[in-house]
């Protein structure tokens, strides 16, 4: 048998190791690298097995804790949305009527939303609340006529029927808003998010784009973020090999958040 920290002996060697075993023991030296397999071959037989063992026991427990904490996640936006949206408006209604007094008032351009692709409304509202503080825009119907001009398409074709048959009826910006989610923005959006997030893969990609298209998705999951541990599981389980990614495995689950972020800043 050749030098046994260089690689991974072939099956034989071993006829100890059942083959469950045998994909245990190929697995670990896939994801932690050669250097967890040296000195493998000179552990009794018994320990050979038991180290296995705890390999698979450590990665089942993993498994099953992302698991529930998907779970968990999932049945808390069921309950926390309409209280998020809710939360929200109030907020953004209260950060626009917060008038600077030292500050002059930036004119922006904001793209015109018509209607088609409904992902891009959540962003379109965020676009429209920036430039109503950085045009210092306060009054409730300049705000109104600010965000309409900048509605094309359907979506403005929308807008004017109802402003044709009850003039005035887009009171204010947050009210606005309020009937645009409804109207344009899919009902299950936020699960579709979430499920193209747990989904999302490195693939031929740069780093830079992979993560890029994890944060989008993330803040178009309609302000109900999952946890910590799931958002890192899923960054590790999607990102092609790096250098780093050995060690960001051998670290403990709960401090895997900054050495992910710190890989992605280091690409």
């Amino acid at each position: 048998m050749e030098d046994s920290g260089s690689r991974l002996p072939a099956r034989q060697d071993f006829p100890h190791l059942s083959d469950a075993h045998w994909a245990t023991l190929e697995k670990m030296v896939s994801l932690l690298g050669e250097a967890a397999f040296a000195g493998f071959p000179n552990l009794p037989a018994e320990q050979q097995r038991a180290r296995v063992e705890r390999f698979d026991k450590y990665e089942s427990s993993l498994i099953a804790h992302v698991s529930a904490a998907a779970q968990e996640a999932a049945r808390a936006t069921m309950r926390a949305e309409a209280q998020s949206a809710a939360q929200a408006s109030a907020t953004n209604t209260a950060s626009l009527a917060a008038r600077p007094t030292t500050t002059k008032p930036v004119k922006m351009s904001v793209p015109t939303f018509d209607g088609k692709d409904s992902d891009s409304l959540v962003f379109w509202v965020r676009e429209i609340e920036i430039a109503l503080s950085a045009g210092q825009i306060y009054d409730a119907q300049t705000q109104v006529a600010f965000a309409l001009s900048n509605l094309g398409g359907r979506a403005r074709a929308w807008a004017m029927a109802r402003e044709t048959a009850t003039p005035g009826y887009f009171t204010s910006w947050s009210f606005t808003e309020q009937e645009l989610r409804p109207t344009f923005l899919l009902a299950n959006v936020a699960y579709r998010h979430r499920s193209s997030f747990l989904r999302c893969k490195q693939g031929k990609r740069s780093l830079q784009d992979y993560v890029m298209e994890l944060h989008n998705l993330e803040a178009a999951m309609a302000g109900v973020p999952l946890s910590e541990d799931v958002k890192v599981t899923v960054f590790m389980d999607g990102v092609r090999t790096v250098p780093g990614r050995t060690e960001l495995f051998r670290r403990p689950l709960r401090a895997l958040s900054a050495r992910a972020h710190a890989s992605c800043r280091g690409q």
